[in-house]
């Protein structure tokens, strides 16, 4: 097993990023950051932690792996539409969130180097605002990973036949989607909303080289 801890960097991205990479080497995985929190008196609770990155993933043998790939707290952060009716609906999920992000921030954060308070902070950069911890497993230190894979390839193939969920065409485990879309940008190419087609093209004239639109 190995785990780090990180500091003094801003954005590390999405948790993901890192648990794309250990399943590509057998490694399992959990990957979570924490950032620098400015929580005043009379904030909302669900305020409390931010919206911390969490991933999880498994190796498997044909089929693409499972990673779990969330912010802990982003269906019901500040400025998210409906927060107040999710809690009237489902409180424990909102709960949930705001457990699962406390964690985030315990390990990904304070243990990192981000204070509670603010004050505390001792910064190298203005932006080292957070930290991340990620933690990696070696399959072969407890079975033949051949095994694991080929249980994890069963279980998404069984998955595949359950009844789909309401609005849904395909029955899959988590990363199954983002694997479909990786493998047709590859070959469509990745889509860009207008403010970043216009960065892109500012820079383009900058460096005065074409754009393909």
């Amino acid at each position: 097993m190995a785990a780090g801890a990180t500091r003094n960097h801003a954005h590390c991205g999405a948790a993901g990023l890192y648990s794309r990479i250990a399943v590509g080497a057998n490694l399992s995985s959990h990957a979570t950051s924490g950032h620098q929190l400015k929580l005043q008196p009379g904030q909302p609770l669900v305020d409390a932690t931010g919206g911390s990155p969490r991933s999880f993933g498994v190796p498997t043998g044909k089929l693409p792996p499972p990673i779990l790939d969330f912010g802990a707290i982003h269906d019901v952060g500040e400025g998210t539409p409906h927060r107040r009716e999710i809690f009237d609906l489902v409180p424990g999920l909102v709960l949930r969130h705001l457990e699962l992000s406390a964690i985030c921030q315990a390990i990904g954060g304070f243990l990192g180097g981000v204070p509670a308070d603010e004050k505390r902070a001792r910064r190298r950069f203005s932006g080292a605002n957070q930290g991340s911890f990620m933690v990696f497993v070696d399959i072969a230190r407890f079975k033949p990973p051949v095994d694991l894979q080929t249980e994890v390839d069963d279980h998404i193939r069984h998955v595949s036949r359950l009844a789909l969920l309401p609005g849904y065409d395909q029955s899959l485990l988590p990363g199954a989607i983002e694997r479909q879309r990786e493998q047709a940008r590859v070959i469509e190419g990745v889509p860009t909303g207008r403010r970043h087609r216009q960065r892109l093209s500012d820079v383009a004239a900058e460096l005065e080289v074409p754009t393909p639109w």
